[in-house]
Formats: C-alpha cells, sequence, structure tokens
C-alpha cells in the first residue's frame, strides 16, 4: 500500500510537471528505474519541481524513517541493530537493493515466509519494516543520553510519543497521495493531428521527355495529449510524417532510368537531400515518404527545391520556401 501511495504522488507529479516521464523516478515511482532521460530526451535531474520533491522524500525516509505513503500507511523503515532510521547512505544502499527483490518479484513476496517479514533489500542492508507512527528519531536528532542508552540491539522498537512534527507530516502526506491518486487515473487521451502543404513552383519550364511541373511538401504532425481532473498535458512528443509529390508530365522510355530528387537548405547553411529511383513513368503523380529527420536543425526559415533527373541528366527545378517545424 505504502509504495501505491508513493507511486501516486510520482505518477500525478510527473504528469503535472513532465508528463513524458509517466512517474518513473527514484522513491516516488517503480521500485527500481533507470536514471536516464525521457522519451523526448529531458533528464528527469533537470526538472526542479521532481528534484525538490525527491530531495524531500529521500531526506523523510532517511532520517524520519517514512516515505509519505509510509507516513499515511503508518510503518518506518529502521535499521535491525538500533531501530533508528537508516541515514541517507543505507537508504540510497536499499533503494539500489531493490533490484535484487525486483527479479521475478521473488524479493517482494519473500516477506511471506522470512520469519523477519523482510526483503531481499532488507536483509542486505540490515533493515527492518515496523508497523508504528512512533519510530525512534534518527540518532543526530536524539537526546545524547537517550542515543546512548540504544547502543545495541534496540532494548525498544519506538518512542513513547510521536515528535509534534509528525501528525502533521502525516496530514500533509495524505493529501499529496490523495492528489497523486486523483492525478494518476480517470484520465482520457486525445490525438491531435494537423496537415500542412507546401507547393514549390517551376521558375523554367521542363521541356524533357519526363518533365516536372511542380512538387508539394506535405507534413502531418501527430500530437498525444492526456487529460486529468481538466488539465491537459502531452504527453509524447510530437511525432512527424514527411512526403513529397513529384508533378510529372511525360513518359519514360523502357531504355531510361530517373530519379527523384529533393533538397531542404536552411539559411544556416544545413542541407539535407534525398533521392528516389523511378522505375517507370507513373500514372499518377508520385509521392515518397521522407525520414522524419529531413527538416531538422534548418532553423527558422529554409527553402527546398525539387527536381528530377533522367540518365543523369537535371531537369529545371522547382523552388519553395517554408517555416521550420
Amino acid at each position: 500500500m505504502a509504495s501505491l501511495l508513493d507511486g501516486s504522488i510520482g505518477s500525478g507529479l510527473a504528469f503535472l510537471v513532465l508528463p513524458e516521464l509517466g512517474g518513473n523516478f527514484p522513491f516516488l515511482g517503480t521500485p527500481f528505474v533507470s536514471l536516464g532521460r525521457t522519451p523526448s530526451g529531458t533528464p528527469w535531474i533537470d526538472n526542479p519541481w521532481i528534484v525538490a520533491v525527491f530531495v524531500v522524500t529521500v531526506a523523510m525516509q532517511a532520517y524520519g524513517g517514512a516515505t509519505p505513503g509510509k507516513l499515511v500507511a503508518g510503518i518506518a523503515v529502521v535499521g535491525e541493530v538500533d531501530a533508528r532510521p537508516l541515514g541517507l547512505v543505507r537508504t540510497l544502499l536499499r533503494w539500489a537493493a531493490h533490484l535484487v527483490d525486483a527479479i521475478l518479484l521473488i524479493g517482494y513476496l519473500r516477506p511471506l515466509w522470512n520469519p523477519k517479514r523482510r526483503t531481499f533489500a532488507d536483509s542486505i542492508v540490515g533493515s527492518v519494516v515496523l508497523v508504528t507512527r512512533q519510530p525512534l528519531p534518527h540518532r543526530w536528532f536524539a537526546p545524547r543520553a537517550d542515543a546512548a542508552a540504544h547502543i545495541g540491539p534496540p532494548l525498544v522498537w519506538q518512542a513513547a510519543t510521536a515528535p509534534a512534527w509528525r501528525p502533521w507530516a502525516t496530514w500533509v502526506s495524505a493529501v499529496a497521495c490523495g492528489i497523486g491518486v486523483l492525478f494518476s487515473g480517470g484520465m482520457s487521451t486525445g490525438i491531435d493531428g494537423t496537415a500542412t502543404e507546401l507547393r514549390c513552383t517551376m521558375t523554367t519550364p521542363d521541356t524533357g521527355s519526363l518533365g516536372l511541373a511542380g512538387a508539394t511538401l506535405h507534413q502531418t504532425t501527430t500530437t498525444t495529449t492526456s487529460t486529468r481532473l481538466g488539465i491537459t498535458r502531452q504527453t509524447e512528443p510530437p511525432t512527424r510524417a514527411l512526403s513529397v509529390t513529384w508533378a510529372l508530365r511525360g513518359t519514360l522510355s523502357p531504355e531510361d532510368w530517373a530519379n527523384l530528387n529533393v533538397t531542404f537548405t536552411g539559411t544556416n547553411g544545413v542541407s539535407r537531400s534525398q533521392s528516389f529511383p523511378l522505375v517507370d513513368a507513373p500514372d499518377i503523380d508520385p509521392t515518397m515518404t521522407l525520414t522524419t529527420d529531413a527538416l531538422d536543425r534548418l532553423g527558422q526559415e529554409w527553402t527546398w527545391k525539387a527536381w528530377v533527373d533522367v540518365n543523369g541528366v537535371d531537369s529545371p527545378a522547382c523552388t519553395g520556401t517554408g517555416p521550420a517545424a
């Protein structure tokens, strides 16, 4: 239950501030996730909101014994030797050790038969999970006399009273978990597609046997969004489909061969070209699909031209302009 509540905070937070991430980051997501990048290439550590919540959550677990989900569930992770919160290093090691637990989920099922109800991660770092809302304070925050009295095997496993901050921290955590749950489900997904066409015009008539009368660049951009509680976020990077249609006039004899060519040139000097073989003169104007990066890194303004070469001889080209996609 605590893991699900923590995961709901992660999922809701990611939806609000970095929806392409999907809620996968340490401590507030799946038990063990890659520290890599989101599908759009943005590292989660570049988002200040996620970093702030991550730091707070780690600090709560390391020095208070509980993440927000554990506070709400009324459990705490403490050391087997002193019954106190683990501290930063052992908390991070325990999180990393969950990789072992994730193998076929055996580690997460291990408490069912382990006498001390521990996962492999708990055994590795020497921790136990207590059902308590009054864990002993971390040694840094305990009175010296109290800390000294509990050196060695724990004489008691929880404090006589909960610290003053714990009740309000539990309420704040409950609110955070509730909001996370609301923003983790009940979503509607929408797909929005926009299509544009750009034409290039002939400056010189093509009088060849297979003449070019012009060309059209087709661009379709598809955006996937998700809406939860009336808030809409883009959940995937936009996808783009590009194609060019060559308007041809004339015929191509069996002995001839031809290529359909297109070049895009940005004002920054970047140029991209693609060529397609034409085996026979088609009954309809041929349309060829371009690679999705054909317009990448061309700058804010670019020009394009299309032409046909027959037996290695280039036809006059048509030219056009277009904004960066």
